[in-house]
């Protein structure tokens, strides 16, 4: 069964298109957002929100050639995801100092105060380097060491080879050693 946003397509035309985009790629739409979360009611929060996004864009789809497409779709979907788990986070957010000083009275009764400051100091220089990086370094970053991906992915998401990625992610290392060189200084 398609998604009901399908007829909300006027076009002829393109609602055709997308239902058969809906049966060629469906699975593998989906496969990408288990991989990030299990929970089948986000899986489907996120989905019809990659549907919305999709449709929005239906006319660049219906020109772009099969391998372009699926990339793209794919990314789609990763984007989609973040940005749901993003705004989830927000909404969830308990006030991070009820949370930090409950954690450091736990550290400082057994004796780790020195390295709970030290912690902290880095973190926040960490934090503030990171924010200075370049969106796309950024989801370079979180992609390799955050959430685990291969290079070959990585490649599939920003639409490069995967040669590319290698170098990328030295010049994003790089760029965050840097910083974090800088920030150490002041």
């Amino acid at each position: 069964m398609f998604p009901l946003i399908f007829f909300t397509i006027k076009s002829t035309e393109d609602r055709t298109f997308m239902e058969q985009f809906y049966i060629n790629y469906h699975k593998l739409l989906y496969s990408q957002i288990r991989k990030l979360t299990k929970d089948d009611n986000e899986v489907e929060e996120i989905m019809q929100d990659v549907w919305v996004g999709l449709i929005e864009k239906v006319t660049l789809l219906q020109a772009l050639p099969r391998d372009r497409l699926i990339n793209y779709s794919v990314s789609v979907v990763r984007y989609t995801a973040y940005a749901y788990f993003r705004e989830k986070k927000q909404l969830e957010l308990i006030p991070f100092e009820d949370y930090e000083m409950a954690w450091y009275s736990q550290q400082v009764t057994n004796g780790r105060l020195d390295e709970i400051v030290i912690q902290k100091i880095e973190g926040e220089k960490l934090y503030s380097v990171w924010t200075q990086l370049k969106a796309r370094e950024q989801a370079l970053l979180s992609m390799k060491y955050i959430l685990d991906y291969d290079n070959n992915e990585i490649a599939k998401v920003l639409d490069v080879k995967p040669q590319s990625v290698r170098m990328l992610l030295t010049r994003a290392k790089k760029n965050l050693a840097i910083g974090l060189s800088a920030a150490a200084n002041n």
